[in-house]
């Protein structure tokens, strides 16, 4: 009597398998690469965020000293004018 032994998988098996890790991998690549972005987005904000409040502390310790004067309406100038410098640099390398 023969016995039918199965010892491994059917091609028919494995090209179900790879078809669905296709599948899977054509769902996660978009998604992934996107958090990727966001990620890298967020983290050049923080450098950016980071960067202007040491020159804030600059300004402010400068500030102190008679030879350089500064005015709240030139913070205000200062303020947005680095946000958006931080908001065009995320968008571009980004």
């Amino acid at each position: 009597m023969k016995k039918n032994l199965k010892k491994g998988f059917t091609l028919t098996e494995l090209v179900v398998v790879i078809v669905i890790i296709g599948i899977l991998a054509s769902v996660l690549i978009p998604t992934l690469t996107s958090y990727i972005t966001r990620s890298r987005k967020s983290a050049a904000e923080q450098e950016a965020t980071g960067r202007l409040q040491e020159f804030m502390a600059y300004v402010l310790e400068w500030n102190n000293e008679d030879w350089f004067e500064i005015n709240e309406y030139v913070f205000i100038f200062l303020n947005y004018f680095i946000y958006l410098v931080i908001y065009l640099l995320s968008i571009i390398l980004c």
